[in-house]
């Protein structure tokens, strides 16, 4: 009876249950061309003996399946490594005698895009974890317009655009804006996931630009800078980093000084004592003077036109319902002259 009791107990120290294994981060995120280090945790053996330790990491997508990692009794099979990882997987073996797998992953695709499993096994006890990667296109930032021209004390709106996060969400949006000149640079803006830091702002910008918060929601950076110094002019850069990768575009804004405009003349402005008659251009009381005379005298002949009208309208009515008598002529006053005898030139008694 006591024998079965010690092999039993016996039987119970060798016995473990399930290795533990765990992911130092269930979710990474990087962008295309740049490096990862997918690591996983366990628990080894006393000694730190590799000869017993099998690990086999697998990424997955929708269709299919490939071998990214194969350990066998401590050695490395390349063979059974999918050629799509050739050459971009390397492994730390010092770190792994601490039950820690460190895979590091260089020049990375957006089709390295998957869900990554390690089963690692130590001789005794056996377990697995799985990881998620999300690799993105380098994010696209653009600019409405390469070069942008004011005047000084007006205001200008630089605006960058870029491609934002499904839901519309700040939480991963960043955005850091830099004035160079020839000699140094200077901070214009910084947005921390969604929140503006006017802390790090240049004071020499303290007051003069605004940030449009709802249109960043679609993707468009609108800083709206007013009262323009000449010294504002140079070179605007823009760096955007959103949840599915980073990106950055420049801009040029040139103040130039602002203009002298020159006041209207006056009769009696400070200019020689000459006037409107002298220059050859009629001042403006002068001219509007001119104008109300015009249309004076054209109201002056229309009225008389339309009097004469009517009044020749006037007298042919009453000629008409007035006729005037009919006069007899005298036949030996309007009979004609009898003709002169030649050798009697005088004329009759």
């Amino acid at each position: 009876m006591i024998c079965s009791i010690l092999l039993l107990i016996t039987l119970t120290s060798c016995v473990s249950g399930p290795l533990v294994v765990d992911v130092t981060q269930s979710s990474y995120q990087a962008e295309e061309n740049h490096n990862v280090t997918l690591e996983w945790t366990f628990k080894t053996r006393t000694d730190g003996s590799l000869k017993s330790m099998r690990i086999f990491c697998e990424m997955f997508t929708d269709l299919t399946s490939f071998i990214l990692f194969h350990l066998h009794e401590g050695v490395e099979v390349s063979e059974s490594q999918h050629e799509r990882f050739a050459g971009r997987v390397q492994f730390e073996k010092d770190v792994l005698r601490e039950g820690r797998l460190r895979l590091h992953m260089s020049r990375l695709r957006t089709d390295d895009s998957g869900l990554y499993l390690c089963d690692v096994f130590t001789g005794h006890d056996e377990g697995s974890r799985k990881c998620y990667l999300n690799v993105t296109g380098p994010l696209v930032v653009d600019v409405t317009q390469s070069s942008y021209q004011a005047e000084e004390n007006h205001d200008v709106t630089l605006e960058w655009t870029f491609k934002t996060t499904t839901d519309g969400s700040f939480k991963f949006l960043n955005i850091f804006c830099e004035m160079f000149t020839d000699l140094t640079s200077f901070i214009l803006f910084e947005l921390d996931k969604g929140v503006e830091v006017s802390e790090s702002q240049h004071e020499r910008f303290a007051g003069r630009v605004q940030f449009d918060k709802d249109v960043l929601r679609e993707g468009r950076l609108r800083l709206h800078m007013s009262r323009l110094r000449t010294n504002d002019s140079g070179l605007y850069q823009c760096a955007v980093a959103t949840g599915i990768g980073e990106g950055s575009r420049e801009c040029h804004l040139n103040v130039t000084a602002e203009r002298v405009r020159p006041k209207p003349e006056t009769p009696n402005s400070s200019s020689g004592g000459r006037d409107a008659s002298t220059t050859g251009s009629p001042s403006q009381p002068e001219r509007r003077g001119r104008i109300g005379f015009y249309w004076v005298l054209g109201l002056i002949v229309v009225a008389g036109t339309l009097l004469g009208v009517y009044y020749c309208l006037c007298r042919n009515q009453h000629d008409s319902m007035n006729p005037s008598p009919s006069i007899e002529l005298d036949p030996m006053i309007h009979s004609p002259p009898k003709e002169l005898d030649p050798m009697n030139p005088s004329p009759p008694k």
